[in-house]
């Protein structure tokens, strides 16, 4: 009999465990309909009786209510592995960069201007373009349509000495641009437009102002006074010529415009959060933090450029320093005949000393600068030179003989 009951005992705690475990289960699964444990000891004791019980004797039965367990509930999150590592939240309340509305148009802008960063030709200036050139294009094509450039009446004819003189400069410039594309390193002819794209044009209009400019298009514009100021010195004439041909080459125009339009986005978007960015204030900000530093810095590029390049082309640059004196002397001629009188040293002082005052708030470098980066010793002439010395040894004596001579070409 003791063998009997301790046989009994144990099948008896061994289905008790069970339905422990199978309560626990339940609960994960089903809730909290099985929660009462005398009920679980009641379902324990009809398994227990028929799967084990073999006496058919009453007396034979054991008593299960001594052995009925109270266990205190399971929590019903006993089995919830975590999912998240952090909590989920809306998109109201993300970070404000993270949101989607503002994450993914700001990750394609950065991935388009990533794109557009290139490096500018012959000098190798790593830049940013915004626009693709053939939208660029357009759009200068539409603001020269809106804005005269010259006056018709006052332009020179094909046949007169001006024209054909810059005509020749040109010419010149534009063979040693195709060449210097397929001669050059690498670094500094991959922002070249194809040689079908160059559409170089020449307009001289009388106009005693010692200037010449250069459109987005590659119309070039030279002023009658720029001849008589530089006495018809074609070597010093090419310079200033091959200066507005690299503003052409680098697509100076395009940058610019380019810029405008970014920044004016930029200026929206500040303005959209923030309240502000389309006022005179930050208009006036983004003039002199932007737009002004850009342009002194395409115009230094030019001058870099039209400097390599008149030496590619075997013109004389070795009194390149002093070619903005007459230009100078030019401006402060003009400003002494409006008031009068004739021309004296103070006028130059002046005007170079106003150079000097907007060199930080104007469009183009001073005088003193320009002159510093065309000093014989400097990096840019020594670069120069080396060009000139493996190009051209006859510029040196060629200019000798019409110094000699007092020939002027035309």
């Amino acid at each position: 009999w003791s063998n009997f009951a301790f046989v009994r005992l144990h099948h008896i705690i061994t289905s008790h465990c069970m339905m422990l475990v199978l309560t626990g289960v339940l609960r994960r699964f089903i809730g909290d309909g099985i929660s009462s444990v005398g009920r679980v000891g009641e379902i324990g004791r009809n398994i227990a009786q028929k799967s084990f019980h073999t006496s058919t004797t009453q007396n034979a039965k054991f008593n299960f209510g001594a052995f009925k367990l109270k266990l205190k509930p399971i929590p019903k999150n006993v089995f919830k592995l975590p999912v998240h590592r952090f909590p989920k939240r809306p998109p109201k309340d993300w970070p404000l960069l993270l949101r989607p509305v503002i994450f993914i148009p700001s990750f394609i802008a950065i991935t388009y201007l990533l794109s557009r960063i290139e490096r500018a030709p012959v000098s190798g200036r790593l830049r940013l373009k915004p626009l693709p050139r053939w939208l660029a294009d357009a759009l200068i094509e539409s603001r020269e349509e809106m804005v005269p450039m010259y006056d018709e009446d006052a332009v020179y004819s094909h046949n007169s000495r001006e024209t054909k003189m810059a005509t020749r400069i040109l010419e010149k410039l534009i063979q040693a641009h195709l060449q210097f594309m397929t001669e050059g390193d690498s670094r500094k002819v991959s922002g070249y437009r194809s040689p079908e794209d160059f559409n170089i044009r020449l307009v001289v209009v009388e106009d005693p102002t010692a200037n010449a400019s250069c459109s987005g298009s590659g119309l070039i514009i030279i002023n009658t006074g720029l001849f008589k100021a530089f006495k018809y010195n074609e070597d010093d004439i090419a310079l200033v010529l091959s200066h507005e041909v690299g503003h052409y080459v680098a697509e100076h125009v395009a940058e610019s415009i380019g810029f405008e339009i970014l920044n004016m986005g930029i200026l929206s978007v500040i303005k959209m959060f923030a309240g502000v960015g389309n006022g005179m204030i930050s208009q006036a900000f983004n003039e002199l933090l932007f737009n002004l530093p850009l342009s002194r810095a395409q115009e230094k590029e030019a001058d870099y450029i039209g400097l390599i390049m008149a030496a590619y082309t075997c013109y004389d640059i070795s009194e390149a320093h002093k070619v903005w004196r007459p230009m100078l002397e030019s401006e402060a001629r003009l400003m002494a005949e409006a008031e009068g009188r004739e021309l004296s040293e103070d006028d130059i002082e002046l005007v170079v000393f106003a150079s000097t005052l907007t060199k930080y708030i104007g469009t183009h470098p001073s005088y003193p600068d320009r002159e510093k980066w065309f000093k014989t010793d400097g990096k840019w002439m020594e670069e120069a030179r080396a060009i000139q010395k493996a190009r051209c040894p006859q510029v040196k004596e060629e200019r000798k003989q019409r110094l000699f001579l007092g020939f002027i070409p035309y």
